[in-house]
């Protein structure tokens, strides 16, 4: 005769990136572009990476989406850098223009 063993409980990570993924997946329809870029935001760090250690190849649905939670973090860390600066050089104030420009090469 056969053990089978009790299925464990997810580690909490797994569980807190379910929480954090089933609040991305049923946004209320009164969220804000804003609100869903603070909540990707706020998992860019440990729950991307965990995300990222599942994927087991540049193009699966794992690597995708730590790539769109990153990307649409990374909008609030610009927008952030920007006001950083502002602060610490108020002559920044007077630029009308801000641009992107690529990262060279590696």
């Amino acid at each position: 005769m056969f053990a089978v063993a009790a299925p464990q409980a997810p580690p909490a990570m797994v569980k807190a990136l379910r929480l954090k993924l089933r609040k991305l997946s049923e946004l209320p329809p009164s969220i804000l572009l804003a609100g869903l870029i603070d909540l990707c935001y706020a998992a860019r760090r440990a729950n991307v990476d965990g995300i990222k250690r599942r994927s087991k190849d540049t193009e699966d649905d794992f690597s995708r989406l730590a790539h769109f939670i990153g990307r649409l973090g990374a909008t609030r860390s610009s927008a952030d850098t920007i006001v950083r600066a502002v602060i610490e050089v108020p002559a920044l104030r007077k630029i009308s223009d801000v641009r992107t420009v690529k990262a060279p090469e590696p």
